[in-house]
């Protein structure tokens, strides 16, 4: 399943000034702040410049706090969109994955796990 953001990447960038970010890059930072519960435009931006993940995630592009904020504001309607269908994707991406054979395995840090047993060879 493929997320639309079209609606967020049909938006004309002014025609003075920086260039603008790219929509998809402001809209996969907030999605990361969605998922990691970070809701607030300066964390994000602090996020984006010490973050590994993240820098990895917008290409070292570091909006800061007004811009992200701004986005938000501005294409409330299709972020709130995107955000309901990630559910739906990530069920999807779960049975694709286990129709595919791949099983999440018990976490192997774990001290109170039991010892998995192991095969000898020959």
């Amino acid at each position: 399943m493929i997320i639309e953001v079209e609606a967020v990447e049909q938006l004309d960038p002014a025609a003075t000034g920086r260039p603008a970010y790219h929509p998809a890059v402001l809209l996969k930072l907030y999605i990361y702040g969605y998922l990691n519960r970070i809701q607030s435009s300066r964390r994000l931006e602090r996020e984006a410049q010490r973050n590994v993940e993240v820098m990895w995630l917008t290409r070292r592009l570091m909006p800061d706090f007004k811009t992200i904020a701004n986005f938000r504001k501005d294409n409330g309607r299709a972020i709130r969109n995107v955000c309901r269908a990630l559910p739906v994707a990530h069920h999807s991406w779960r049975e694709a994955d286990r129709s595919h054979g791949f099983a999440a395995s018990p976490d192997s840090n774990n001290a109170n796990d039991p010892p998995q047993p192991t095969q000898g060879v020959g």
